[in-house]
């Protein structure tokens, strides 16, 4: 079990199951851009759903090329705001 009030930097992926249900104020994660990595989104949108207290936010960094991809995969779990850069 992960101490509370404390900042993580690891791989999201790991820690995320060591964190109980609707325990999470914010995730913020920079996954891996290319293609062989779009699975990440799948396990990150579903745990964050889980984690993350009601009303709250997951903020992801993503490569425009897999933009299409990462918000599909992110839609089956999670609402999403697109936030681009100007």
């Amino acid at each position: 079990m992960l101490e509370l009030n404390k900042i993580y930097c690891g791989d999201c992926l790991e820690l995320m199951k060591e964190l109980p249900d609707k325990s999470v104020d914010l995730v913020i994660t920079d996954p891996p851009y290319s293609k062989e990595y779009l699975y990440y989104w799948d396990i990150l949108a579903e745990q964050s759903k889980r984690i993350l207290k009601k009303g709250n936010y997951c903020v992801a960094y993503s490569g425009q090329l897999f933009i299409p991809d990462v918000l599909q995969r992110m839609i089956r779990f999670l609402d999403y705001r697109l936030c681009k850069a100007l």
